[in-house]
Parts: structure tokens; sequence; C-alpha cells
């Protein structure tokens, strides 16, 4: 549950995204060249990156608005059908890069930190590809008004904002590395794996593993937030926190709309829950820190032994800083469990949380 919000158990290495499904983990300065393939790389990758973000910018301009409009009429019951009566969305009170202090950045509390390095590019690249979830999540609530209209106005728009923010942190912080051609690798890698055909099975399950993945990236800000030997890390940190608590009520008022609609079981929905966590870990945080690993270092490659080393090192200050007992909560509401049943279950599946994660129950 910790993880590049990752996408196992959620990784609480980086944020998620494929449905953003992510999580992060982190001292990569010591790795040797490693000659074997990760069984985690794909084939039919995009034919160029530049294509891919061609293909994002032309949606994020899209006509937003006009996609919502032609869809407030209809009724649907398939797909992301439409919820009738619903009130416009409210938008969140936002904030800039303006608002953080990148100039009064200590450099010296976290500049020598490859470990910090790798977990801040790797989220930076997952939260900029936020434009491409979004595309595939409005397609499928295209009869939902409220839905796809809030997930183009306002959490499209937070979220390629948290990834800009990191992207300014980390160049600030290490302005030798060559950004653009990092993501651009992340972006040929990992675009044929955001597929629309992977969402689930109904809308109300795709909604709860929405819930699924802003809990995982709820929880991977908050343990930055306290983790960070930087101030303002540490600050920036708590805006994203912020913001994606946020989402993740969005994503669970949805799913309760839809749930009185189904009327889905608590075990089919327990398990989709676990479905989605249990593959939020591998992907993306391992294609993202493998990219930013082999653009910084020409000539050398990355492998999933070396990532699993990156997640073991940084099992202290998970272990120290993830919060475990936030993350059951989050992630066991749209369950709905009786309160009896979720008292008694909260201590188990907290230990299970932690031994999952750092592979310890303290």
């Amino acid at each position: 549950m910790a993880g590049l919000p990752g996408r196992g158990a959620p990784s609480c290495l980086l944020p998620s995204s494929r449905g953003k499904s992510c999580a992060a983990d982190g001292n990569l300065g010591v790795y040797r060249k490693m000659s074997y393939s990760c069984p985690l790389e794909k084939e039919n990758r995009v034919s160029s990156a530049s294509q891919c973000l061609k293909r994002h910018s032309a949606f994020a301009s899209a006509g937003l608005e006009a996609w919502a409009l032609a869809r407030r009429a209809s009724a649907g019951d398939s797909k992301g059908g439409k919820l009738a009566g619903k009130a416009p969305v409210a938008h969140h009170p936002r904030w800039s890069l303006e608002d953080i202090p990148y100039d009064h950045i200590e450099h010296a509390r976290i500049a020598g930190s490859q470990d910090w390095f790798y977990l801040l590019a790797g989220a930076s690249f997952v939260e900029s590809l936020s434009d491409l979830y979004t595309r595939n999540l409005r397609e499928y609530y295209r009869q939902n008004a409220a839905a796809s209209a809030w997930l183009g106005e306002e959490w499209e728009p937070e979220e390629v904002q948290h990834g800009r923010a990191l992207r300014e942190y980390v160049l600030r912080v290490w302005p030798e590395f060559r950004w653009d051609e990092a993501y651009a690798r992340f972006v040929e890698a990992y675009s044929p794996l955001c597929r629309y055909d992977l969402l689930g099975p109904t809308p109300a399950l795709e909604m709860a593993s929405r819930c699924v993945v802003e809990t995982g990236t709820s929880s991977f800000y908050t343990m930055i937030q306290h983790a960070s030997p930087e101030p303002v890390l540490s600050r920036l940190a708590t805006r994203i926190r912020a913001d994606e608590v946020h989402h993740y009520k969005y994503f669970l008022r949805f799913f309760r709309e839809y749930q009185k609609k189904e009327r889905i079981s608590r075990w089919k929905i327990l398990r989709e829950l676990w479905r989605r966590v249990s593959e939020a870990d591998q992907e993306d945080s391992y294609l993202a820190v493998k990219c930013a690993y082999e653009t910084s270092h020409p000539g050398q490659e990355f492998g999933i032994r070396d990532f699993g080393g990156f997640r073991k090192r940084m099992s202290g200050w998970i272990r120290k800083h993830y919060p475990f007992e936030m993350a059951v909560k989050m992630l066991l509401k749209p369950a709905a469990l009786p309160p009896v049943l979720n008292r008694l279950a909260m201590p188990v599946l907290i230990r299970g949380a932690r031994l999952v994660v750092t592979g310890s129950q303290n």
C-alpha cells in the first residue's frame, strides 16, 4: 500500500497510474549494470514517444465541456451510464506552482540522495501522464455528465499540475537530469499498458478501483510529507496530499451513487478492491524508475532485481512514516463493512499491510 503511487500490494513507492495505479521505493546509487531483461517490459510499444506526447496534448486541448454537454441529455444503462439529477461538481480551491517556494529549497539536505532523486523523478513521470488516464476514464463515463466534467475540469488539471510541480522540484535540485528525455522513454514504454479495456467491469467497480488508486497516492504523499529531509518538498507533498484526499472523496461519492443502482455484493466489491491492490505495484513505478535510471546512466540497464533492491532500501522510512491505518480505513470504505466487523478487521489488516509492504509487522 505504499510505493511510486503505483500500482501485489500497493507499493509505497510511487503514485499510481493505470486508473492511475502505482507505488514508490528508494538508494540506487550503487547499481551495477544488469544484462537480463525484465519480465514486466512489454512488446508492442507505440511507434514513438513524440507521437504519444502529441496525442496527449491534443486531448488536453479538446473541448471538454462540449463533450459533457453533448451527453447531458442522454440516458444510458451501459458502462458509465448517466445518473440523473446530480448537481454540478463544485470546484476545489487550487494552488499553483507560484505557491511553492522553490527558491528556498535547502539543496544540501537532499541533493546527495539518489534514492530521493529516483523516487521523485519517477513520481513526476506518473503524474504527468494523467491526461492519458483521464481520456480513458472520460470515455468510460461519457454518459455521466457530472463525472465526466469533474474528471476533465478538476481531476486532470490537478494531477497534471502535480507532475509539473514535481518536475520543477527535481530540476531545481538535480538540474543536470534530462527530464524530457527520460519522460519520453516512460511515455513510450507505459502508454501501451493504459488501455480502455482494462477498466473495471461495471461503473461502480471502476469507481471502487479509483478509490484504491487514490488511497495509494494519498498515503504516498503523506509518507513523503513526513519523511522528507527538505522543508520545501514536505510543503509540496502536503499540497498534493490534500488534492489526492479530495479526489478520493469524489470517487467514493460517485461509487456510492452507482452502487445504489448496481447493488453489487460486498464480496464482489472486496474482490475488485483486492484485484486492484494486487496489481498496483509493478508496472508504472518500475518503468518510471527504470527510465530515470537509464537516462542518468547511458548504456546501463536497470532490471527487476535493481528495483527490488531500491524498494528494500526504502523499507526503513516506509515502516516509520507510511500511514498504514489511514490507508486501510480508506481502502475499506467502499465495502461498507458492518461497524463491528470493521473494528475487528482493522488490526489484522494493518498488521498484514505492514508485513506486505515492509516484510515486518513492527
